[in-house]
């Protein structure tokens, strides 16, 4: 067995005793997530017996920097998630520090931890960390947006979702940066956030962006900025109405993914997003209020379409009618028809941080739809 799974195993059931000699002779493991009940003992056994663990999960367990320890003898160890444990930025620092081949580290005192590595250093040290995310309660300066480009200089995913307000100031030149996700709080898009796509938009290939104020001159803005873009998420922002010409010459034909989730956008700025993105491979929204007519003609002129997500349209005949007029593209324009589209690799990081950690290019749209399903219900 390479792959253990048990983040949802009964504390009453699986102890911690049971966890230990289940682990003791799983020496090939390469993935393994943990349950609520783990602690320092199990961690230890962990180290002891699982030289091939590639990649842990430790969320809501009670490990803390003792049992973290141990894990410095895995040394294959290239992806660790341990988000609400006991482990400190001391512990966190071991870890950058003590495994070699470190390159996924999902914590929720990451900011702290920037502070600890280069109040603890004679030389401020550089780590081949490759995604790094900021949590509700880190709180971001831009003196840590300075550290964060020098101490993790191979960043390649980038996540920002602080609960306090900040801006990018500081975060400079970050050469290897792909995936940008912010939370803005309510904020809009300020002239240091243009900055950074200055600096970074030319590698940049996904853009997330929650809860910020934006127009269209400045949705454009940022298709400019980053050539190469190739997903774009915006979840509860507020699309402001502004003057966008539907027959302008603009386009913007590497972008191919596209979600539109809790943003409530007005109809003419849908029709005009749609007409200056004519490559798109996957649209994904939680209301679509265009016309079946309307519908019919995009998608008859969006000849790259493969998928089209929505959990409320027009209802479900509505829905399975066009799906039968255009059957070479996978419409799922009713939550109720929804399916599984998306193919997991066993033992991906990407997979992990999406299971795990919350992190993905594309948001699950199923999870929403669930959740306000169940708000309706309740």
């Amino acid at each position: 067995m390479t792959e253990l799974y048990m983040e949802r195993a009964d504390q009453s059931v699986i102890t911690q005793g049971l966890l230990c000699h289940i682990v003791k002779y799983l020496r090939k493991l390469r993935a393994l997530a943990l349950p609520k009940q783990c602690d320092d003992s199990v961690i230890a056994v962990v180290g002891q017996n699982c030289q091939h663990l590639e990649s842990i999960v430790l969320n809501d367990t009670a490990v803390t920097n003792t049992g973290i320890a141990w894990l410095l003898c895995c040394r294959r160890l290239t992806t660790i998630i341990m988000i609400k444990t006991d482990v400190s930025p001391a512990g966190a620092a071991l870890l950058l520090h003590g495994l070699p081949y470190l390159s996924v580290l999902l914590y929720d005192s990451m900011a702290e931890t920037l502070w600890y590595c280069s109040i603890h250093a004679a030389i401020l040290p550089k780590f081949g960390v490759r995604t790094v995310t900021f949590s509700l309660t880190d709180l971001i300066t831009p003196a840590h947006f300075d550290l964060l480009s020098l101490v993790f200089p191979d960043i390649e995913w980038l996540q920002l979702n602080s609960g306090f307000q900040y801006t990018l100031q500081g975060l400079g030149y970050l050469p290897k940066l792909t995936l940008l996700s912010i939370n803005f709080r309510g904020c809009t898009l300020d002239t240091y956030f243009e900055d950074v796509l200055k600096r970074n938009g030319s590698t940049i290939k996904c853009i997330q962006l929650l809860e910020v104020n934006i127009d269209v001159a400045k949705f454009e803005k940022i298709l400019v900025l980053c050539p190469n873009l190739e997903t774009i998420v915006l979840f509860e922002c507020k699309f402001r109405s502004g003057h966008c010409s539907i027959g302008g010459k603009a386009r913007y034909p590497n972008v191919k993914n596209v979600q539109i989730i809790r943003t409530t956008v007005p109809l003419q700025i849908v029709e005009h997003l749609l007409h200056i993105l004519p490559n798109l491979n996957r649209f994904e929204t939680d209301t679509l209020e265009l016309e079946y007519s309307k519908v019919s003609k995009w998608l008859k002129e969006t000849c790259t379409l493969k998928m089209v997500r929505c959990i409320k349209w027009l209802g479900v005949e509505a829905a399975l009618s066009i799906r039968k007029e255009f059957a070479n593209i996978d419409l799922q324009l009713d939550f109720s028809i929804f399916k599984n589209c998306d193919i997991r690799i066993v033992n991906s990081p990407q997979v992990l941080m999406a299971e795990y950690g919350d992190l993905a290019p594309l948001l699950d749209l199923t999870k929403y739809a669930k959740l306000d399903v169940n708000h309706h219900l309740s």
